[in-house]
């Protein structure tokens, strides 16, 4: 089934609709709050739900409206008949998803992932439309192998898990009346493809999965040395691992996350220093590798090679121009 258009012009619809557009989501989707905006006495009120399974069920749905604020609270998952999760797919427009105190701003083809048990709060900016595909939890704990779930954040469009859950979802919607085990194994394939950047890692015994999530911390920390601060919560983000994992993952190889995001950063200025085509400011310098205090710079400089940075460059060029 293919998307459906976005409204471009003034709807005609009477003010009645949005309580008919508001069933309809709850129908579809789960029991969902929408705020109705003051803004409506300006401007026409824009809403369709179009269920790609059979109406009357939670289903797949392709989801349009300008309503600004869309909430869901936990006691709503209760009047749901089963449990699940949301894949959001925007489709057009922007939105921001709120979820575990996560803030998800999405444009086309970004995806999230989103517990129904949990709350949420939906913002739309202007005309949004958005693919929503109810994923059952028992199919994305079985495929998950009942690890936890990361839910909450965004998943951006240029990630190919992302491309290849687009294209997979476009193709099998576009197929008429699928059998049941069609349609369970479009599930399973979309929770497969969504397991790599949604399932929360825990240490394992095998020291080759562990070292491997180890590179991939530190070829992540490496690659935004230059952004300043670089969080636990990122990091962990990264590996789809928990934060206590993390630790764990650093102290297991005998390594402190701090101490190695503060090692890196000095051994990347300490190359520049030594460079003499580099002839930058070493504030620039310290600036580059994510240092915001240029004190603090100096000092942890100092405590690591025992000279201060113009010190070393000094001495560095000196012995290059003497040899």
């Amino acid at each position: 089934m293919h998307a459906p258009e976005l409204a471009t012009g003034p709807n005609p619809l009477n003010p009645d609709d949005f309580d008919a557009w508001a069933n309809a989501l709850s129908t579809s989707c789960g029991a969902f709050h929408p705020v109705k905006s003051r803004a409506f006495d300006r401007h026409a009120f824009v809403g369709k739900v179009v269920p790609v399974t059979a109406p009357g069920s939670l289903s797949t749905s392709y989801i349009t409206t300008n309503c600004e604020h869309i909430y869901r609270q936990r006691k709503d998952a209760s009047r749901d008949d089963q449990d699940f999760f949301y894949l959001v797919m925007q489709q057009r427009g922007r939105s921001r998803m709120c979820q575990n105190s996560e803030d998800a701003d999405l444009g086309t083809g970004d995806l999230i992932l989103l517990d129904a048990s949990q709350p949420s709060d939906f913002y739309y900016h202007g005309i949004s439309q958005q693919l929503s595909i109810i994923l059952p939890r028992h199919l994305v704990d079985d495929v998950f192998r009942h690890k936890p779930v990361r839910s909450g954040q965004r998943i951006p469009a240029d990630l190919k898990v992302s491309r290849m859950i687009t294209l997979l979802a476009a193709s099998a919607l576009s197929l008429e009346k699928p059998e049941r085990e069609e349609e369970l194994a479009f599930l399973e394939a979309l929770a497969a493809l969504l397991k790599p950047v949604a399932c929360i890692t825990e240490l394992g015994d095998s020291p080759q999965q562990n070292q491997h999530l180890l590179r991939k911390a530190t070829a992540f920390i490496d690659a935004s040395l230059d952004q300043g601060h670089i969080s636990a919560v990122a990091v962990a983000r990264e590996l789809c691992v928990s934060e206590r994992t993390l630790y764990r993952l650093f102290a297991q190889a005998g390594l402190s996350l701090s101490r190695y995001v503060l090692d890196r950063r000095l051994e990347r200025c300490a190359i520049s220093l030594t460079e003499s085509r580099d002839d930058r400011p070493i504030s620039l310098i310290a600036d580059r590798a994510g240092f915001s205090d240029l004190s603090h710079f100096s000092r942890t400089f100092k405590q690591k090679y025992g000279v201060s940075p113009r010190l070393y460059r000094q001495r560095q060029l000196a012995g290059d121009s003497d040899g």
